[in-house]
Parts: C-alpha cells; structure tokens; sequence
C-alpha cells in the first residue's frame, strides 16, 4: 500500500485521503477499486435509455452493424431479465426495412430466431441487387474500356476476376468518378420520376430539347446512332470464355497481320485508331455514325475505312469504323458469315448467353438448401439390433473448425442437438479438404443392414426412348445436395444420430451413404415432377426436351416454376441447358434420332493390335470369355490361331489384322443397350496394371460398357492395393448412371485384400487414400468378390491395352479423413519420421513395402517373419511408408522395445498393456514380448497383487485321538489362554495362563498330557514353541513339534480354529457371567459339524453327563466309535472345496535363485535370494535385501 501511495502521487494522495477505508480491510485492490469508482462517470441511466430507444437502422446500414450498436448500448441500460425482450423489441422498431419490419411483427420470434431470419432476408436481399445490378456494372465495364482506350481483353477475364478502376464522365450523374460510385444509383429523378440518374442527365428532358435523333427500344445491348438509323453490337472484348481463343482469329487485313475478335451480335465493325495508323493505303472516309454502347455510352466515330481482310477460307473487302480505343478490331455478324466463320460454335455461345440469363432471372432456385414437402419415414427391419459407436477423437486442431461447421449444418437445419439419448450412434467421419475446410458425414454401413428399401418403379431404357426420340433441345437439370432436400421424420431421425466431442446430434435431413436414398428420389421427383409434358425423371436428375424450343421453354418453365414453389434447389455446376444432344442412360439423344454413348466401346475400339503371343492371348481371352456372344467365333479367330502355334514365327499379316478389326467391331456391337434391364443385376470387371485402369459393366454375362484410362503420374506411384481400390471407384463412377440405385452390384477383382478392406468400417482402414475412395463409394450397394487374374479376361485386357493419355489425379484424393481409434500413443516429434527410416531398413517390413507396390509372390520361399506376413498378405496396406495390419502399424524390430516401453509407460498390467498395443501395433510374438517384458518390469513387481492361494495342502488325519495335537494362546480382554484341540476327536480344551512363557505352557501340557497321554506330534506357533526349553521338553517327553511358517497361519489352521471358537465361548461365558467348564461340557457333547458324533464321544466313546440329559441314562451308555473314514471324507470334501478357486503350486525354488519377496503388512514385494529349503512343506528360508534370514512359505514368494 505504501509504495503504492508513493507512486499515485500528491493528487493521487489528495483523493485517497477523501476514501473511508477501514484500515483493517485496506488492500491494494481496494484502493484500487475506490480509484476506479471516482475516476468512472457517473451514468445517467434516462439518458442511457434514451439512447437505446431513440436507436434507429440507417438507409445504407447493414443489419450487423446496426445490431452491434444496440448490443453495445443496452450493456449500460440495466433492463435485467427482460434485457433480451427490450432488445428484439427496439429491433422490430428500429429496422429500416418496412416490410420485413411487418413480417417479424406478425410472426412471435425469439431473439435469435429474429436476428437468423433478418440475416438471412438482408443476404437475399444483397444477392438479389448483386444479380439485378450485374448487367448495369458490366455496361460501365465495358463503356469505360472503349472510351478511355484500356487494355482490357485479357485484365477483365474471369480467369483473374478484377477489374481496373478507372476514371470517367459519367451519363447518369454527370460527375467524374470510378465504376461502381455513382451517386445517382438508386435516386429518383425529378424530371421523368425514374431510378438512377439525375434530373440534369435526365434523357427525357434531352428528348424534349432535340428532336434530331430518332430512338427505337429493342433487347440489343450496344447502339450506333447514325441520323434515323439504329445498329447494335455486343462488346466481347472483357469477356474470355474459358481459356480457347474460339471467338479470335488471326487475319491480314491489307496485308498486316492483325487478331481481330468474332462479335455475332455486332452489327458493324469497328477497329481502334492506333490500328488504323498500322495499316497502309487505307483511306479514312467521314462517317457521321455515333456508336451507342453497352448501357448507353455513346462515342463518336472518327472515320471509315475499306479495307480487304483474308482469313484461311476466303477473302473480301470489309468497312471498320474508326473509334478511339485500345483493344482488338472486332468483326460483326455480317462479315463473320461472309469469312465463312463455323456458326456452330457461335450459336454455343448464344447458348452460353442464353444460358446466363436464364440463370439470372431464376438464380433462387440455385441458391441455397432447398426442401421437398414431403417427409421421409425410414423403415427398419422387425428385430433389428441398435448399434451404438462411442464418439470418436479428432486432431485438436480441427475441434474449433469441427464446431463451427456443426453450429453452421444446426442453423440450416440439416442436423440438431439430441434431446434425449439415441438407441443407434453411428460413427462420425471428418473430411477436411485441401482448402482446410471440413465436410462430415455418417459411415451407416449398420444402419443400411436393417433397412428395409422400398420396391420403387426405376424407369427402363425403352420407356425414355420413347419420351425422347426426335427431340430437338435438351435441358438436364440435376438436385443440389440432393440428400439435404429430403427432410426425415422424427422417428427416423433418431435412426440418424452420431456422437461428437460436443454431445449428441441427429440428422433433420437425409444423410449421405443410406440404402434407400436412390428410391427416395426417385419417389418425390416423380411425384412432384413426373406430371410435366415432356419430362424425364432418373433419380435426381430431371431431363427436359421439346420438339421445338417453345415446347421445350414451355417445359422447362413448369419445372422451374414447380422448383420454386416448393423450395426445391437445383446444381448450377452441373446444369446442362439447351443442347442438340445429351447423354443419358449410356445414350446420346438428339434430333437425328438415338445412338449408343461412343464412350461405352471407345476403349475396345482404341485397343491397340498385339505385339506378341502373350498379348494376343489376352485379346483371344476376352473373345473366348464372350463366346456365347459371338457367332461364328471360330471362323473369325481363324488367321489369329496359328500365331499361337510355338513353331510360328510370329508375323502380323493383312488376314490377321482384318480378323482383329472384325473382331473389335463384334465386340463393340454386343454393347447395345436394347437388352439393357434395371430390373437385372450388373456385373462389373476390374483390373488395374502398372500404369492403367480398365473394367466391364455387364448383364446376364453381356458387356454393358467398357471402360479404360491411363493412370496420371501421381496414381502411378500408388501401393497395388490402392491402384486396384483406384479401378473401383473408376467403374462405379463410370457407370454411375446404370449403376445407382441398384440394389446389388457385385464387383469382381484380383486383388484379394480389397475385400477385407471393404467389409471394414472406414475409421478401421488405416490408409487416408483408401478411406476417401471408400466414402466414394457408400452410395452404391456393392458387393466385392475375388475373382483370380487368369478369369477377368476383359477387365484385364483393359487395363494393359490402352491409348496413352494425360490424365489428372481427382482433387478430392486430397482429401484428408479424420476417424481416429479410440485409444493414441503420443510420439515425439521425430518418431513417425523414425518409424518410415526404420520400416524402409527392416529386413523383412522392407520386403513388404515392395510387394505391396508390386504384388505378392505366389509363394514365400524366404524364412523368418517375412513368411509370416505372407500369410496375412491380405489384411496389409501401407500409407505414408509405414505398414498397416488392419489399422494397427507393423512396428520395425528396432523400434519394438521402443513401444513396448511407451505402452508400458504408466505400468498397466500385461492384460491391459495387451489390449492397448493390440489396437494399435502388431508384429509377430508381440503378446509374448510384452508379456515378457512386463514380468522383468521392477515397478510392477514391487507393486503386484498377492499371490493367489495355493492348492489345500492338509495334515494326515491320525488314526488315534491324541496322537496329533494343535495349541496355540488366545488373548481376550486382556487374560492368556492356552488352546489346544485333537486333530483326531476335535476335542477342545481351554486352559487359563498367566503369561505366555514356555514354562507355563509347559506345565499347562504337561498336566494336559497326564489326561490323555502324549501325543506323537504338536503343531503350534514359533513363539513360545520355537524356545529351547520347549525343544528340550519335547525331547525329554518323545514327541515332535511342527512350527508353522511365520506370518502364514494357514498352516496351522485347526489350532487357528479352536482359537476363535475358544474366543466365542469364553466371551459369551463372560457377558453372562458364567462358568466357562459348563459351556465347555456343552461344546463337547454337541455333534460335529457334517457328522453324527459329538466331541466326547469320538475320544472317549461316550456322552458325557449334562444338565440335560441325565434323565434318559441310555444316551450315557458307552458305545464304541471309529470315524476315521467319515473323517477323510469331510477331508476330501473340504479340499475339493477350498481348490476350486486355488491356482497351481510353483515349482520349487533351488538355493541361491533370486526371487521376489512379500512384506505382508505392505503387501509390497523386495528382492530376495532363497537359501534352502526347511523340512516343513512349502517353506523356505530367504536372505531379504537388508540381510536378514527369513523362513517364508511359497505363498510369500515369486519368480
């Protein structure tokens, strides 16, 4: 406090001396405090209200900011409870937007739900001004280019997708300023009472003014005014379609070189000034042509000018205006057709126009998540097991990026929070794209087994035939997120749940990957769709034709009006509009009618003609496999046959090469689809060699389609594994239009481990690339079979005859997939380098990489480990050069230690360390080594579990009573007793002592022994029998002492008896204060537990006089007992007993074998040496660590 008072300063002082601190409580932080209230102005809470309420959205203000502010000042309001209330209140007020402000009015909105809908309205908004205001700024673009001569052909492509900003005199404002400024946007004029311009530009008034010039309206774009005559052209020169020079050409105009651009909607030509300089003997003729351009831009012709041009077809004299700009001469319409220019490619572009406009006016039904009406009700089989799968981690790094996406699917209302706990968990796979954003989705792959699919009708090729023969235009439209239009009922949403790090979510829409999805589709687009003249639904793709282009305009605008009255979204990517022709169902409609797709036979027409014998066995391989197929085979094959023969010298001849043509084009004429049936199964074939794909769809054993490609050079360094999983993925999306929906397809391949791969779930496939190709393939129900090499004919003629090409790897192979196993071992750094180095130098794992990007042998001559991994050659896959069994890493043989130690770390049991290592690592023999290695770990053993018991080991029951005695001293409340009992009789005897000296228990025994004799052996405890005057006394009285092992009085254990029972009797005796002989006189006559025969009568043959039965003196007449037998009976029984639950008995320990030892009142165990054994069983003496000498038994000592 001091220093800080020193520090504040004089004024500082002056202040702190006004506060009333109770010197007691003064603090630092309560200075602090005090200095923090006085320095705070004091708030006027009405004006801090009044700000609040007087808040209102400006005209040009965004939603955003204008809810900031009102987050801002209600902080200083104090509203409480009824914070939240107030604000939705001043933000129905305060909007700007008066309709919206009466929409939220007459809806009752939470906070939230208001804030989400406004946001949502304003971005509409601004998508809709940006689509209107589109064409308006483009004309600016345009104008401005051609007024102040920019280079602008290539600056304003879309390629680079900015444009420059210049400077100009603007027709609306009248003002200086950049595109895109003008002060007159959205401003009413006061002459004419239109939008966007000034009353001083106003057109009306300049009508008014001057009535020279004559104005036609028409949908033209750019004008040239010349008297009364009106021509109009379209500028291209911002525009580059794709990256084709299709709409330049180089031609000689006078002689020079010029490139001039192809304008089809140009009505004149016009070439820039500098141009005209370039080019010699061309007189410049006046013009009084005024050019009006894109948006009404009107620029001044400088002159004319004939001149002749020559292109590669033909030559003529053309006339280009002369107009100040910088850019390339463009030819019109007229004089594009007079150069004979191909007009197929202009009426493309007309189309591509065309097209743009048409998503223009419709751009809301290609915006956004769209929803049929419908609800969708998946159906489960009767008896159906729920599968639950706990929540899988994912990288630390993409949790945030994982709960933003979760929180963005919640706010669409594509999944939800779980409000209650879900019989069925599927796991979560977490896709993060090269651009580092995420997609996620489900692996139902359970969820699939027990839906029950709908029988839906699937149109046959002969129906969309008919529908489509001779039509002249075509318009493909395809569903957007097809799957998230599809919303699901409650019940069926707890179908879809999964877990996340943040809890539990189920899906409101249709996840990808379900069985039933294709009839789902087909199901609502026929529905909603299937009704429209001239309308063809497959699945989610809608097909629009027409005869003539208003049938085809009048089609396609039902569909769109359909879409958008049921919030319906269609792909803009993957909206084919207007063409001649399309593909569809494996054929190419138009109007001339229907042909076969090329594609389904170009890779057999492409095959190329063998080299040698074994090439034209595998071409004479795929013709035998189609036999059944092809007439008269054998006469076709004939001139190849005999270059086969081994005494032929192989000679390709005129006959040969006519037979191979003639047998390719049989081959590409079994194709035809007419005998194609979506009631039918496919087939598929694949095979993937070295450096390329191929694969068959067929039908009833009659190819479908072929297929082949190159593989890129990335794809040709993949393991053999993944180039085969690689053809897979190829066919099925090759064939994805006959295919889809389908409820089998079965897939043949050579490749045997690909069949264990696809009956994984994909979090256990440890390949990242085979994990994206098997999501890949999720939407179609497969069925992958092994089929050997020297049977896929087809397939495998494919894949090594083919025509090479450039080829680019799928962007989507890039794709990362997040599905990490429940249990991780952290590495350093460095590690998973060292785990590559050292797989790469193991002598056997190195071997395996090779095959594995090769093939396998078909035998495995070498020894050692390598022949193990032979053996389980099909359940290995590589990824990132470390090799996977199942998804656990096959660790090298240097860095096994290594692990073991990093499993061990936390010295869990071997049954858990297992475990652990189990789902993560394997090599062969890693049980044993772990096992091993754990049994020498010196901190599990110092802390391991006592041992278990050891089987009963019992005395030998004596044939006499009193032959065999147990003793042992009693202690209760505070008095000595001696304890002995027969291990014969059981007879009892309690003795009171007072102390636990030998002499006394001698004298006590001796009197003992006078009774009933001496017995041949005592069992008792080493204190007080282990002193030398008992050893003497037992000399002088002939009998032997046993001494049971010290801290195990389990071996004693009838003496350990009769203590407890002596405790209970003398005790009771006391509480009652009675004679302790009258209950010994009882205890005596009672029967044995599990005989007939009490104490006494088993000693003396007699039944000893009591209180209670001296009435009936029969009972007291002696009879004769022998119960030795009943005696080893119970024995047995008590042993059977006792070792059911006792483990086996160790080997015995030699001398000098180190051991470990057992404290038992730590229960920890120490290092000892064993030095012999005694004479008594299971008993050892051991040297501890401090060298002392111990006797032990068995059960205090482990190997």
């Amino acid at each position: 406090v001091a220093r800080l008072l020193n520090l504040i300063g004089s004024d500082g002082v002056k202040i702190y001396r006004t506060f009333n601190i109770d010197p007691k409580e003064e603090t630092v932080n309560v200075i602090f405090d005090k200095l923090e209230e006085y320095c705070t102005p004091k708030r006027n809470e009405v004006m801090e209200h009044y700000k609040f309420f007087m808040r209102k959205q400006e005209s040009s203000e965004t939603f955003d900011k204008f809810y900031a502010d009102l987050r801002d000042l209600i902080k200083s309001c104090d509203f409480g409870k009824s914070e939240e209330k107030l604000l939705r209140t001043q933000i129905f007020l305060g909007i700007s937007d008066k309709d919206l402000q009466g929409k939220l009015l007459r809806e009752d909105l939470n906070l939230i739900k208001s804030e989400n809908k406004i946001d949502v309205i304003e971005k509409k908004n601004v998508n809709k001004f940006n689509s209107t205001d589109y064409h308006r700024r483009k004309q600016q673009q345009e104008h401005v280019s051609e007024q102040f001569g920019r280079e602008h052909s290539k600056k304003m492509s879309k390629e680079k997708g900015n444009v420059k900003t210049y400077k100009f005199n603007c027709y609306k404002c009248g003002k200086v300023h950049s595109i895109n400024e003008c002060p007159a946007y959205n401003r009413i004029c006061n002459t004419c009472g239109n939008k966007n311009h000034f009353a001083l530009m106003c057109k009306n008034k300049a009508k008014s003014e001057n009535r020279n010039y004559e104005k036609r309206e028409n949908n033209q774009v750019n004008t040239v005014e010349k008297e009364n005559e009106v021509y109009e052209y379209l500028c291209l020169d911002e525009v580059e379609i794709g990256t084709s020079n299709t709409w330049t050409d180089n031609v000689k105009i006078n002689e020079l070189n010029v490139k001039i651009k192809l304008d089809t909607d140009a009505q004149l030509n016009v070439m820039p000034i500098e141009m005209y300089k370039k080019i010699k003997s061309a007189q410049l003729e006046k013009s009084e042509v005024v050019i009006k351009t894109f948006g009404g831009f009107t620029m001044k012709s400088q002159g004319k000018i004939n001149v002749e041009i020559e292109n590669d077809k033909c030559k003529t004299n053309v006339v280009f205006e002369i107009v100040n700009y910088e850019g390339m001469p463009i030819l019109g319409l007229k004089d594009c057709k007079t150069l004979k220019y191909k007009f197929n490619e202009v009426h493309e572009l007309e189309i591509e126009t065309k097209k743009k406009r048409f998503v223009k006016e419709n751009i809301d039904i290609f915006t956004g998540i769209g929803k049929f009406p419908d609800k969708i009700k998946i159906k489960i089989k009767e008896n159906s097991i729920p599968v639950i799968n706990h929540p899988r981690r994912i990288p630390i790094k993409l949790i945030k990026k994982l709960k933003e996406l979760i929180e963005r699917l919640c706010v669409q209302n594509i999944i939800e929070k779980c409000e209650e706990p879900s019989e069925w968990q599927h796991p979560l796979v977490v896709i993060e794209k090269p651009d580092k954003s995420l997609r996620m989705c489900l692996d139902p792959r359970a969820l699939n087994k027990c839906i029950v699919r709908e029988m839906v009708q699937i149109p046959i090729v002969d129906e969309v035939r008919n529908k489509l023969t001779n039509k002249k235009y075509f318009t493909l439209c395809d569903l957007k997120d097809g799957f998230y239009q599809c919303e699901l009922e409650s019940d069926s949403m707890k179908l879809c749940a999964f877990s996340t790090p943040f809890g539990s979510y189920q899906f409101r829409r249709l996840p990808f990957g379900l069985a039933n999805a294709p009839e789902i589709f087909q199901q609502l687009t026929s529905k909603y769709f299937g009704s429209i003249k001239n309308i063809c639904v497959y699945f989610d793709d809608i097909l629009i034709s027409g005869n003539t282009q208003q049938e085809h305009d009048e089609a396609l605008k039902q569909v769109v009006n359909q879409a958008r009255k049921l919030n319906i979204k269609f792909n803009l990517n993957k909206l084919q509009y207007e063409k001649s022709e399309v593909r569809f169902l494996g054929m190419i409609f138009s109007e001339q009618g229907i042909a076969p797709d090329p594609e389904i036979v170009k890779s057999v027409v492409e095959l190329k003609i063998p080299q040698n014998t074994k090439q034209l066995q595998s071409f004479l391989g795929m013709v035998n496999y189609l036999r059944i197929c092809i007439p008269n085979m054998s006469e076709l094959i004939e001139p190849l046959r005999g270059l086969l023969r081994k005494d032929v010298v192989w000679s390709w001849s005129i006959n040969c090469d006519s037979a191979f043509n003639k047998l390719k084009n049989v081959l590409t004429e079994l194709t035809t689809l007419s005998n194609y049936n979506t009631e039918d199964n496919f087939t598929i074939q694949c095979d993937a060699s070295e450096k390329a794909l191929g694969c068959c769809l067929l039908q009833n054993n009659r190819p479908v389609y072929y297929a082949s490609r190159c593989m890129s050079d990335t794809e040709q360094m993949y393991a053999q594994v993944e180039k085969e999983m690689l053809g897979i993925v190829f066919a099925c999306k090759k064939f994805h239009k006959l295919i889809y929906g389908q409820r089998l397809v079965e897939i043949f391949t050579d490749h045997q481990p690909l069949i264990s791969i696809m009956k994984k779930e994909i979090n256990k496939i440890p390949n990242n690339r085979l994990k994206r190709m098997r999501l890949k393939l999720l939407i179609y129900n497969t069925d992958v079979k092994y089929c050997p090499g020297k049977y896929m004919y087809i397939a495998d003629l494919l894949s090594r005859n083919y025509i090479q090409r450039v080829e680019n790897t799928e962007e989507n192979l890039n794709d990362v997939v997040h599905a990490i196993n429940e249990v991780e071992v952290q590495f350093k750094n460095d590690r998973i380098e060292k785990f590559r180095e050292e797989t790469n130098r193991d002598e056997h794992l190195s071997k395996v990489l090779k095959y594995l990007d090769t093939g396998w042998p078909n035998k495995m001559i070498e020894c050692g480990e390598i022949k193990h991994y032979f053996k389980i050659k099909n359940e290995l896959t590589k990824e990132n050069g470390i090799v996977y069994f199942g998804n656990r890493i096959i660790v090298p043989k240097v860095l096994r230690n290594y692990v073991i130690k990093k499993l061990h770390e936390t010295h869990l049991g071997i049954t858990k360390t297992l475990k652990k290592s189990k789902l993560i690592f394997y090599w062969p023999g890693i049980s044993s080594d772990v096992k091993n290695f754990i049994d020498i770990c010196e901190i599990c053993r110092k802390f391991s579990i006592s041992k278990i018991k050891e089987p009963l080991l019992q005395h030998e029951i004596p044939e006499l009573p009193f032959q065999k005695i147990g003793i042992d001293i009693a202690e209760v409340e505070r008095s000595n007793y001696l304890v002995v009992m027969d291990y014969y009789s059981r007879w009892l005897e309690v003795l009171s002592i007072k102390n636990k000296t030998s002499e006394t228990v001698i004298q006590l025994l001796k009197i003992l022994f006078s009774r009933f004799g001496i017995p041949e052996e005592v069992v008792c405890d080493n204190n007080p029998c282990g002193s030398r005057e008992f050893k003497n006394f037992a000399k002088e009285w002939h009998f032997n002492i046993t001494i049971s092992s010290p801290n195990y009085p389990q071996s004693n254990g009838l003496a350990e008896k009769a203590v407890g029972i002596a405790k209970k009797i003398i005790k009771k005796a006391k509480s009652e204060n009675k004679d302790l002989s009258l209950y010994l006189l009882n205890y005596r006559n009672a029967p044995v537990a599990g005989l007939t025969w009490s104490l006494a009568q088993m000693l003396q043959s007699r039944v000893l006089r009591s209180k209670t039965n001296s009435i009936n003196k029969k009972i007291l007449n002696p009879t004769v007992v022998d119960c030795s037998e009943e005696n080893k009976i119970q024995k047995l029984k008590q042993k059977d007993w006792y070792d059911k639950t006792a483990t086996y008995v160790e080997k015995e320990f030699k001398p000098n074998e180190h051991i470990m030892l057992q404290d038992k009142f730590t229960k920890l165990w120490s290092k000892a040496v064993v030095l012999n054994k005694t004479k008594w069983p299971r008993s050892y003496l051991v040297k501890d660590e401090k060298g002392k000498i111990l006797r032990r038994n068995t059960i205090f000592m482990r190997k």
